[in-house]
């Protein structure tokens, strides 16, 4: 991968290292650090209104995904 820029791309870096250690490697989220988010209850509730129940209506993605988040 690419690492030159004539830009500072030190805080991109840091927040992919940040994503990968602590997402990827130790199952947290990056605005609950110490949180695991990523647990079948929760993979089960966002898969329920999405995947398993499709709204194939005609309003935008954006309409339907603000009815199934709830506002």
């Amino acid at each position: 991968m690419a690492n030159y820029s004539e830009h500072d791309t030190s805080k991109i870096y840091d927040a992919a290292q940040s994503l990968r250690a602590n997402c990827l490697l130790r199952d947290r989220s990056l605005l609950f650090p110490d949180t695991s988010v990523w647990r079948s209850d929760v993979l089960d509730r966002i898969r329920q209104p999405f995947v398993a129940t499709p709204d194939n209506g005609d309003r935008t993605f954006f309409g339907m995904f603000k009815d199934i988040a709830g506002g």
